[in-house]
């Protein structure tokens, strides 16, 4: 297997373990770093400008240099046509502390697996701490996220539904949430715990989607019509169980699936 890996000066692409980090840096021993995932298909990746960004400011949120996206983007390509995937795939691009204050950068791409369309939804206990100096960030620091996956998929569930600590709903464990309430489509604030998801960011700037950014209770879940996620790897997907509720697949949902299905035809969305 091949990783591009280097730092924010250049890199270039190495055998798996050949790419190498000091055990003593931040990145290693505290999880400092953050990263992005992507959806690659056909040699090219969706909505790549938007993942930098995210990524630009999630470093500067952590104290570290970013890498310049001219930097990125070639040492993608690079590993895209080194790689040769045929299908689609999932490549995950980490930022992390290096040696003496410098930033380390690797990049990975591997099949996307397939998933069942119909997701469920488990609530778990844990609760996202929306004043968290890691809040709206994807950080390397992902222990608590994996262990909510981990316990709602141990309970029968794709994925898991976080709330926050005010008792409002703020994301799932991969993919940001959209309740359907009183026929609106709201998915939770950044501000309550939500990550600024390229897929919600996808959503809320497509006016024909009609979701809206509104703090969501938990106390309403119960009341929802519909539910769906999304993500930018696997786009809208419907929610057809939320704990032990049944839900159905309403037209909010669709509406908003085909537009998401629209707009991801668009070669000019990727680069």
């Amino acid at each position: 297997m091949t990783v591009w890996f280097g730092n924010v000066h250049g890199g270039g692409l190495v055998p798996d373990d050949e790419a190498r980090i000091a055990v003593r840096t931040a990145g290693v021993a505290y999880g400092l770093g953050c990263f992005e995932t992507m959806r690659v298909e056909a040699g090219r990746v969706f909505l790549l400008d938007w993942h930098l960004k995210r990524l630009r400011a999630a470093c500067e949120r952590l104290g570290l240099d970013a890498p310049t996206p001219g930097l990125v983007e070639a040492g993608i390509s690079a590993l895209v046509v080194a790689v040769g995937l045929a299908g689609v795939g999932r490549l995950r691009l980490s930022v992390a502390a290096g040696v003496d204050g410098d930033t380390t950068m690797w990049a990975t791409l591997d099949p996307l697996d397939d998933a069942p369309d119909g997701v469920r939804l488990v609530t778990v206990p844990w609760r996202r701490n929306a004043d968290s100096p890691l809040a709206g960030v994807k950080a390397l620091a992902y222990a608590e996220t994996l262990l909510a996956h981990r316990a709602a998929q141990r309970a029968g569930g794709t994925d898991a539904l976080l709330c926050n600590t005010d008792g409002l709903v703020a994301e799932c464990a991969t993919a940001n949430v959209v309740v359907v309430l009183d026929g609106v489509a709201c998915t939770p604030r950044v501000s309550d715990g939500a990550l600024p998801g390229i897929g919600r960011r996808f959503l809320l700037a497509d006016t024909a989607a009609g979701v809206l950014e509104r703090g969501v209770p938990e106390t309403r879940l119960a009341e929802a019509g519909e539910v769906f996620v999304v993500s930018a790897l696997r786009g809208v997907r419907p929610v057809v169980g939320l704990d032990d509720r049944a839900l159905p697949v309403g037209p909010i949902t669709a509406v908003a699936r085909r537009r998401w299905q629209e707009r991801a035809a668009d070669s000019s969305w990727w680069s």
